[in-house]
């Protein structure tokens, strides 16, 4: 796949998810330059308040990427949202990760098969799967299907991302790091 069919797979996720957000009430633009944040958002009753994505998108039922440690930092740091979408189904699928989650992801250590990261040669590696309607993050062990299409659950940029989500806790079963609770 050469370079420019990845920027309109890319561009394409954006859209998409910007179309998302418009319909759950946001109004999201986008940055003239690309640092890291693709998408910017806020909500017409909370004009004050700001919401930061980056989306990765992939056109199969896997999506395999890298970041660098100050990359991921600065997604909990910054209050960013990131979201993973594919577009190997008709209607594409998005796994929402807000900035806590996030931070709640790297607990656990990475050299575990049960946790959801995987820290390689200063990079973290993200793995998500998606299959069937159901979402998982770096092996069949950690699903996330809770968080499929969880728009209602994005964090703004004021949010302490140090905090533990309430919709998530620590798993009892040692095979998952993560585990999700139900509204």
């Amino acid at each position: 796949m050469n370079a420019l069919t990845n920027l309109y797979r890319g561009s394409a996720g954006e859209e998409w998810i910007s179309s998302k957000l418009l319909a759950v009430g946001y109004n999201p633009m986008r940055p003239r330059v690309d640092s890291g944040v693709d998408l910017v958002a806020q909500r017409p009753e909370k004009s004050e308040i700001y919401y930061k994505f980056q989306v990765k998108t992939t056109s199969n039922a896997k999506a395999n990427f890298k970041l660098t440690e100050e990359q991921f930092a600065n997604l909990y740091k910054s209050g960013i949202n990131l979201i993973v979408v594919s577009l190997a189904t008709t209607e594409p699928e998005a796994l929402i990760l807000p900035p806590s989650l996030v931070y709640m992801m790297t607990s656990g250590g990475s050299s575990s098969p049960e946790a959801p990261l995987r820290i390689q040669h200063q990079n973290v590696r993200f793995y998500v799967i998606f299959r069937a309607g159901r979402i998982f993050v770096r092996n069949l062990k950690n699903e996330f299907t809770f968080m499929k299409d969880r728009f209602d659950l994005l964090e703004d940029t004021e949010i302490d991302p140090y905090h533990i989500p309430n919709y998530a806790g620590w798993s009892d079963n040692p095979a998952q790091l993560i585990e999700f609770f139900d509204d």
